[in-house]
């Protein structure tokens, strides 16, 4: 009897070590850099992210439809008011939101997942590099590195 119930206990972790999140990368903002160059790092950390196994990401595509179907209008998320009113239109339990911004000659990516049931910042990183061509080397980085934690 006592080991039946381990086995399941261990079932039971093991299945919740395994359950996928379920998240939403919004459009990063961008300062001193153009909207399309953010827009490109938001979709690479998406893929990135994606590939992690860890999450389940909500497909850009769709979720841009939704949001206009509800009639929320947004070019990029930089708060977590707006990260948090997205997570819920989406029904997702986490939102990603994020700044691209470029200071003299370095570009600095600095990315927060929202939980949105409580309305906190549970993970944000910063990293700055010299070039665009960095990103999509950081962006796999970061992603990895915040799927861990």
């Amino acid at each position: 009897m006592l080991l039946q119930h381990k086995k399941k206990e261990q079932k039971i972790i093991k299945t919740e070590k395994e359950r996928k999140i379920s998240v939403a990368v919004t459009n990063f903002g961008g300062k001193n850099i153009s909207a399309t160059e953010s827009s490109i790092v938001s979709d690479l950390f998406r893929t990135e992210l994606s590939k992690t196994k860890k999450y389940i990401v909500f497909d850009k595509t769709k979720m841009e439809i939704i949001l206009a179907e509800k009639n929320f209008q947004y070019s990029s998320c930089t708060e977590t008011s707006c990260a948090v009113e997205i997570g819920r239109l989406l029904n997702v339990e986490q939102t990603v939101f994020g700044i691209v911004a470029k200071v003299k000659e370095t570009y600095y990516l600095t990315i927060n997942f929202v939980d949105i049931g409580s309305g906190r910042i549970l993970k944000s990183e910063s990293v700055g590099v010299r070039d665009l061509r960095e990103f999509p080397r950081v962006c796999k980085e970061l992603s990895q590195k915040l799927s861990q934690e």
